[in-house]
């Protein structure tokens, strides 16, 4: 009897599980310490500063041989003290924003179970095009769907077709008179040599988005995100600039590939990032590169 209490009483002991899932959608599943975290605030601006995992958790490592993982609060969406996978809370709160692969069919069974109280919300396949051209255009193995109306600059080779020659240029589109854009809205997404992070990543990808931006002569704005894969790396950050007709905005994803880096940058006026910033972050996450370089 006094072995079944215990185990009981530690089954209940805060701190053996855990689940992270960050702003972008990766998700981590460890030990959170329940002892020295809170639950997870319902208001983003109320997360603690600093959120630790640690490993081993049911015998698995954790990424990488890691034994610890620290989070920033400005990182994360959603954590669970003791859960190790999201649960009907996190649904109820997040349904529709992006998450990892493994976790869609959860999400579909928690939309069955509770129909009449998400039937109403737009699934991520439909949002995703929102507001963008259904058709990607390609080229060397880069794939990208614009906004609506759209066109690529300088690209006579396209009329009627969406898969443009392969060469180094970059694609270049403009709204043209569409949809309410500002004149200096653009997109351009290219190819670029290979980069090498540094050994302490986030100061790498803080150094390597400020690069990026100085030619432009844009600040950064906010902490870069970083996102891992199984081939490399994904950069999300944005830049700003005084133009002669006020602000000037930059959003940037970026994919390292072991021999080639690939950016898709859209710049705007403070008015586009802001009326039309979900569009904006959900063309350039469609933004697909090579597999294999």
């Amino acid at each position: 009897m006094r072995v079944l209490i215990g185990l009981a009483l530690l089954s209940m002991t805060p701190g053996l599980a855990g689940i992270v899932v960050l702003k972008n959608g990766t998700t981590f599943v460890g030990k959170l310490d329940g002892k020295v975290l809170p639950p997870c605030p319902k208001d983003a601006a109320d997360m603690p500063e600093l959120v630790v995992m640690t490993w081993p958790h049911n015998g698995q490592e954790g990424p990488e041989g890691r034994a610890r993982w620290e989070f920033k609060g400005h990182e994360l969406r959603w954590y669970d003290l003791e859960a190790d996978a999201p649960t009907n809370d996190y649904w109820e709160e997040h349904f529709d924003a992006e998450i990892e692969r493994r976790w869609h069919a959860a999400r579909e069974r928690f939309k069955h179970a509770h129909k009449t109280e998400v039937e109403l919300v737009p699934s991520p396949k439909v949002e995703l095009w929102k507001g963008l051209e259904r058709s990607a255009v390609r080229q060397g193995g880069l794939e990208i769907h614009p906004p609506l109306g759209w066109t690529l600059v300088d690209a006579e080779a396209a009329e009627g077709q969406s898969e443009l020659p392969a060469d180094e240029g970059p694609l270049r589109f403009s709204p043209g008179e569409q949809g309410g854009w500002s004149a200096q809205a653009s997109l351009e997404v290219h190819r670029a040599g290979p980069e090498v992070p540094g050994d302490d990543l986030d100061a790498w990808v803080s150094s390597y988005a400020k690069a990026a931006l100085e030619p432009r002569g844009e600040e950064l704005v906010e902490t870069p995100e970083v996102r891992r894969t199984e081939l490399g790396l994904v950069l999300t950050f944005s830049g700003t600039k005084a133009g002669d007709e006020g602000e000037l905005r930059s959003q940037w994803r970026v994919v390292l590939r072991d021999t080639a880096t690939y950016c898709g940058t859209f710049t705007g006026t403070a008015e586009d990032l802001d009326e039309r910033g979900e569009v904006v972050r959900r063309c350039l996450s469609t933004l697909k590169v090579p597999q294999r370089d």
